[in-house]
């Protein structure tokens, strides 16, 4: 019993040291392999190795087969929920802690809805790496949970069964494959298709052959749907997508979609100079083409034009050339979400498509 307290008491200690290390560090460091650590700590393998565990199990770190273990997000307690006597309930939203214009819009207008509607809303952010557990606490928590918002980011990576097992709407803003084999799940989402082909369409309607695609997003179902989209528009002027230029590189989730159209633009742009117009998937990746375009020497549109996606805090009206974009009604996704929750999902479509607009600048010319 004493060897087991001592024990214990030595864990604790060194799990303590090495966690006010962890919480000096900045998220995403990689720490030293477990040999290097128990040699650091005066232990033994096989104790650091509990320790490490204990810290994965918290979510303190994550460990990668093969390439080691990194310092997570700090894991955020769940706020104990302060119930209202006078409101009819409560909506969880749950969004990336992500800076996009498009995330940010939503949360707003819901807590507008939810403020209207006399509902409580709670929010809570989720990183990358990071499982849903404070989610699933905070569902706990409520006392009359009338639906939760999940702003799609990542992939939920299976979450979705779980979700639908809450009992009550749980509505997706994004993509859910297969969303009709579940009970209380709903999908709202935009007309993915209809942007591609509107972006792409916008440009040979103006005359522009030799065309470049800057995927600035990663590869998601919206994307795969995008570029249909982009196909039938090039195939309804009988052009080839094989002629249709596009970078070697890649954007992996989490990464800046404006870096990623900064370096797609100089690689295309450098390979290919003879090109006239871009397809570019967001208004990040617009931006960072226009500076690319800049260190390049190349006017826009005089040179080349672009066209591109929705809206990013107004920025959209104030670059030079104003930008082409295809635009989404927020408004209307929120509306149709808190639709869904108030009526408890019942008679409710389980799946909604918004139409996209297109909105013209002045970064397209007339060949």
């Amino acid at each position: 019993m004493k060897l087991q307290q001592e024990e214990h008491s030595v864990l604790n200690r060194v799990r303590e040291a090495l966690l006010d290390e962890i919480r000096k560090m900045e998220i995403g460091t990689r720490l030293l392999p477990e040999r290097q650590l128990a040699e650091q700590f005066g232990v033994c393998k096989m104790t650091m190795n509990k320790i490490m565990k204990s810290l994965v199990d918290d979510g303190y770190l994550s460990r990668h087969v093969g390439r080691g273990t990194y310092v997570l997000p700090r894991p955020q307690p769940v706020a104990q929920v302060a119930f209202n006597g006078t409101s009819r309930g409560e909506i969880i939203i749950v969004y990336p802690d992500f800076y996009s214009h498009g995330i940010l819009e939503r949360v707003r207008l819901t807590e507008l809805a939810a403020m209207r509607a006399n509902l409580r809303l709670i929010n809570i952010k989720i990183h990358p790496e990071v499982n849903l557990g404070p989610v699933y606490e905070l569902v706990e928590a409520c006392r009359n949970l009338r639906g939760m918002i999940v702003v799609a980011g990542p992939p939920l990576n299976g979450e979705a069964a779980r979700l639908d097992a809450i009992g009550c709407p749980v509505v997706m803003l994004g993509e859910l494959p297969d969303a009709g084999v579940f009970r209380n799940l709903f999908v709202i989402s935009n007309n993915h298709f209809q942007s591609g082909f509107l972006k792409m369409n916008a440009l040979l309607e103006k005359g522009h052959r030799k065309l470049g695609w800057i995927p600035n997003e990663p590869r998601t179902l919206a994307g795969r749907r995008s570029l249909r989209g982009i196909k039938q528009a090039l195939y309804k002027y009988k052009l080839r997508y094989q002629n249709l230029v596009r970078p070697v590189k890649q954007i992996r989730f989490w990464e800046s979609p404006m870096q990623a159209g900064y370096e797609q633009t100089k690689e295309v742009m450098q390979a290919h100079p003879e090109l006239t117009a871009l397809v570019i998937d967001t208004i990040p990746g617009a931006l960072g083409a226009l500076r690319a375009f800049a260190e390049l020497g190349i006017r826009c549109p005089e040179d080349v034009s672009l066209v591109t996606a929705y809206d990013m805090f107004g920025y959209e009206e104030f670059t030079f050339p104003r930008l082409t974009r295809v635009v989404e009604p927020c408004e209307q996704i929120v509306a149709a979400a808190m639709r869904i929750i108030q009526s408890g999902g019942v008679s409710e479509p389980r799946e909604i498509m918004i139409d996209l607009i297109l909105k013209e600048g002045e970064s397209i010319r007339q060949l």
